[in-house]
């Protein structure tokens, strides 16, 4: 049983040290630091179905769960704001080029911008008028000023209200 406790400490430090790493340390390996919680958790499996458990050893891996919990839960978040600074990237990069290659002030937004656009915008459809909490969060995503980006969602309101057939007239299309 010593053994065990033995293990279940390390395994407890090992998780606490990764909990302080994710938390202060802006880039890390999030597959490396994943395979390793698994191989933990792996370990503990083995020996809560092997091993008799004293009360010391049932409380240490209540607080590697506990720990595993957190960890995969600032993993989780880690990996979502990383996803999401490159998205903004490529998004930023794209708008460079776009940007670049245009000489006149005119220009087409670029594919990345349209898509964020065209999501909010789908996600949106019972209610799609802006609010100031969604214009800033489109202006960050796309790179937009405000008055592009309240145009775009204005001119694709008018171009969703043009599509639509009036109910008086769908009978005589048909």
């Amino acid at each position: 049983m010593n053994k065990n406790i033995g293990t279940l400490t390390q395994i407890n430090q090992r998780l606490l040290i990764h909990i302080s790493t994710l938390s202060t340390f802006p880039v890390f390996d999030p597959e490396n630091i994943k395979e390793e919680i698994d191989s933990y958790i792996s370990k503990v499996k083995f020996i809560i179905e092997t091993e008799t458990l004293g009360e010391d050893e049932k409380d240490l891996i209540r607080r590697i769960n506990g720990h595993a919990k957190v960890l995969e839960c600032i993993l989780s978040e880690r990996i979502a704001l990383q996803e999401s600074s490159l998205g903004m990237l490529r998004v930023e990069e794209a708008v460079q080029e776009g940007a670049d290659s245009c000489k006149r002030g005119s220009r087409r937004l670029v594919k990345q911008q349209l898509d964020i656009l065209e999501n909010w915008y789908n996600q949106n459809l019972q209610h799609p008028y802006l609010t100031r909490e969604s214009i800033i969060e489109l202006m960050n995503l796309t790179s937009l000023s405000k008055s592009q980006v309240q145009n775009w969602i204005s001119n694709r309101r008018r171009k969703e209200k043009r599509t639509e057939i009036d109910p008086d007239l769908a009978p005589l299309l048909l």
